[in-house]
């Protein structure tokens, strides 16, 4: 099946959707684009069963080869625990996780079937740690979108995560170039071609289901993570407090950012009203010198409005944009340093504890 950019703009476009850039990689393309409705990124994914002409120059995505998941050793990598582990934090049910009871010796069984991470390629080395950093997000975030026609993707600088649609497994990719203009990383709602069309008109609705689901996930698993940190640290009195800070901090994002989207659609409603108004004028008829002066006065009124309009709802658009950026960046880092923390704190007392074994056999 032909397809081309341009008529996939027209498509996107009359659904108030608006393509970014194009990206090829050995798997297909990628069209980034932006709802414009509830400003929710989406990455289009389109395979090479379609053949796809582009008439811009698009962003080339190079797959690092990963040996993520191959387990070599007996020995793990505590910031990478077994799959069973990290369901329970992730999935769609997900509710207050508690460690076990005897988490000295299940913890080892969770992390049994972890896996030591390398990269096969020849990239900079903060390249390779920020890859490793976002497979492991998404190897987590992945749990809570299984089943779902959509999945999501991961992208900083210019490394890029995609979960992918054949078996819900992370592929990670990156570029010679900066693949997005911001220095935050940020979530896209990565839509099937194959469905695009039968679900056009529920893209926003359901990306936006997704993209507050895994927040909602995110903000539950914080909250897990920071209650088995105590349990693991009980002196590490801090932490909860800066949790506490942070969440609030957060629910200021979104209230601004709900703020800002109930803005965006009075704009909306009044560049509607403008737009049929300028409509009418041009399509009125006149008899006389005056009333053609007057109809062209009008007619500037309205333009002058117009764009005023388009020019606030941009200025809003970039609002969001930049709110909702800043919000992932805060909440994904949370994530980050919570989970992490979790599993290095029990390895650190596990440490501690034969400490204290070959402290008591040289006393002995």
């Amino acid at each position: 099946m032909t397809l081309s950019i341009d008529k996939l703009k027209t498509f996107l476009t009359s659904h108030d959707i608006f393509v970014q850039r194009c990206f090829t990689s050995p798997d297909g393309f990628y069209v980034e684009c932006i709802s414009l409705k509830k400003v929710i990124p989406l990455l289009i994914a389109i395979p090479h069963t379609y053949e796809f002409h582009m008439n811009e120059r698009s962003i080339q995505l190079t797959p690092i080869k990963e040996d993520f998941e191959k387990h070599k050793d007996k020995s793990y990598n505590y910031t990478n625990p077994s799959d069973t582990f990290v369901e329970q934090f992730y999935n769609n049910d997900n509710q207050y996780v508690e460690l076990p009871s005897q988490h000295k010796e299940s913890m080892s069984t969770h992390l049994d079937n972890a896996y030591k991470a390398s990269i096969v390629i020849d990239i900079k080395k903060d390249d390779i740690l920020l890859a490793k950093s976002i497979h492991r997000q998404l190897s987590r975030l992945r749990y809570s979108i299984q089943g779902m026609p959509h999945k999501i993707a991961y992208i900083q600088n210019n490394v890029c995560g995609i979960i992918q649609f054949e078996d819900n497994k992370v592929k990670i990719f990156k570029s010679d170039y900066k693949i997005t203009e911001y220095e935050e990383p940020r979530l896209y709602v990565v839509v099937n071609l194959k469905i695009l069309y039968d679900k056009i008109d529920h893209i926003d609705y359901e990306g936006n289901q997704i993209i507050s689901g895994i927040y909602k996930i995110l903000n539950n698993t914080q909250h897990s993570h920071v209650r088995n940190i105590k349990l693991l640290m009980e002196r590490c009195k801090n932490i909860f407090v800066a949790s506490d800070k942070l969440s609030n901090y957060k629910q200021k994002f979104v209230a601004f950012i709900e703020e800002y989207v109930g803005l965006l659609h009075t704009f909306n409603e009044s560049e509607e009203k403008l737009e049929r108004e300028l409509a009418h004028l041009n399509e009125q008829h006149t008899d006389s010198y005056q009333q053609d002066m007057r109809r062209t006065s009008q007619l500037a009124k309205v333009e002058k409005r117009l764009d005023k309009c388009r020019k606030e709802k941009q200025e809003v658009i970039q609002t969001i944009q930049l709110m909702r950026s800043k919000n992932e960046s805060l909440t994904l880092e949370i994530d980050n340093i919570l989970f992490d923390n979790i599993i290095m704190v029990d390895k650190t007392l596990e440490n501690f504890e034969r400490l204290s074994k070959l402290e008591k056999l040289i006393n002995t």
